[in-house]
């Protein structure tokens, strides 16, 4: 058995450069098409297998395993020029290109993967490489329950399952997969808005498992049409949906009076509402998208200003004005939170612009009287929270501190709590 570097061109003008076994391409290498595509990876009896990056000549990439030169095995598709125009984030760089993380199977995508759109992961259903649209896999909530304590678990984003002697809650659930969940007491849905981080249609699909379930949808005069509209093809989709729904605006209640159960709704500064939940002595409270927003600038083009521009423009003190009326609704809008004693919140910790998340978070601890919260929408930047608790040590002192088990991607990665397991308690 001879192995050498080898250099060649062949007569199709594809070339290549790597390792070899008895003059048949083995270990790495690089390999370039005519057209310009290019594989760099393993290779094994004159073949592409193993792992490696295959570069698109349109851009994209797709970097995992490899059989008989095809996909083959777990890889990434990134998605050449999806990043989006115009967005500027404070706060470090974040990775906006489309990509898919999944399984390939003789190079065609199958099953459940995760598309990354804009920063944010959505579970899709592929078939042969075609996108069936979004996934949720319910299937895990209908298994048996050998826990019943009261306890809570992070699903992602924004998504919570709060399980407690009145009810199992559950909040803006869109990806992933579900605990176990009991079927002899009720199950309440909140949704507390309709971006798609928060909000997954076949959620609603949960009632086909669970005969006792409510859905409490958070709505604004902007989302009301949209949700309305969605509604009627739903139920045709699952009769009885209307009979279960309910939706709910900013100084609205809704009172579960059999299982004790009562909501608040609160104005959000970015679209619906977020939720006051009271159950029996407990009282919780899940924000949705009330916090502090940025201010987006915008060129004529609809992109970015140069930064020349920008630094002028926050130098400006119109801009100084405009980010303290940001601050003042935000505090307009919580003000019922004021005094209020909340057991447990599910607090908004946004990474990417300035101070936002984190003034956010600490006008939140010093309005209502919090005895224990968790932070969300962290857009998968769980280091930031490193940097919140040097910051904000007494704060941190009623976090239920998440750490991250894996990778920064909820296909293999959960937020636990410091004991070390997959749920909290409360």
């Amino acid at each position: 058995m001879r192995k050498e570097f080898t250099e060649c061109k062949y007569e199709n003008g594809d070339s290549y450069k790597g390792e070899t076994i008895d003059t048949k391409r083995s270990g790495r290498g690089e390999y370039i098409w005519s057209n310009g595509q290019k594989y760099i990876g393993d290779f094994f009896d004159d073949k592409i297998n193993g792992s490696g990056t295959l570069y698109y000549t349109n851009g994209n990439t797709y970097k995992g395993q490899w059989k008989d030169e095809l996909q083959d095995g777990r890889g990434e598709l990134r998605i050449a020029g999806t990043e989006p125009k115009g967005v500027e984030f404070d706060n470090g760089k974040y990775d906006l290109t489309e990509r898919i993380n999944g399984f390939w199977i003789k190079g065609k995508l199958e099953g459940a993967a995760y598309r990354w759109i804009a920063g944010i992961p959505y579970m899709h259903w592929f078939e042969h490489d075609i996108d069936k649209g979004d996934y949720l896999d319910l299937t895990p909530a209908e298994r048996e329950v050998t826990d019943t304590s009261m306890r809570g678990k992070f699903l992602g984003q924004s998504g919570f399952w709060i399980q407690l002697p009145e009810a199992t809650l559950l909040f803006d659930c869109y990806i992933g997969k579900l605990p176990p969940t009991r079927k002899d007491k009720p199950l309440i849905v909140f949704i507390s808005h309709l971006h798609n981080d928060h909000f997954n249609r076949y959620i609603f699909h949960l009632m086909e498992a669970f005969e006792n379930i409510s859905f409490v949808v958070g709505l604004d005069q902007a989302s009301e049409a949209l949700f309305t509209n969605m509604a009627g093809h739903l139920e045709k989709e699952l009769p009885g949906l209307d009979d279960r729904c309910f939706t709910i605006k900013a100084g609205e209640t809704l009172d579960f009076g059999s299982i004790g159960v009562k909501v608040e709704a609160l104005r959000s500064t970015d679209m619906g509402t977020a939720f006051i939940v009271t159950a029996g002595d407990k009282t919780i409270y899940h924000a949705g998208d009330l916090w502090i927003q940025p201010l987006h600038i915008e060129g004529p083009d609809g992109k970015a200003p140069s930064p020349e521009v920008l630094k002028e423009i926050k130098s400006s003190p119109e801009y100084s004005q405009a980010v303290q009326a940001s601050e003042d609704m935000f505090r307009k809008f919580i003000a019922p939170l004021k005094g209020r004693h909340i057991d447990f919140a599910m607090l908004p910790l946004d990474p990417r612009f300035g101070t936002n998340g984190e003034d956010s978070m600490e006008i939140y601890l010093e309005t209502a009287d919090i005895d224990t919260f968790i932070p969300m929408h962290l857009w998968e930047n769980y280091g930031y929270l490193d940097s919140y608790i040097r910051k904000h040590p007494d704060s941190a002192k009623k976090m239920i501190k998440p750490v991250l088990n894996g990778r920064n991607s909820p296909s293999t990665g959960i937020l636990r709590s410091t004991d070390g397991v997959g749920y909290f308690k409360l």
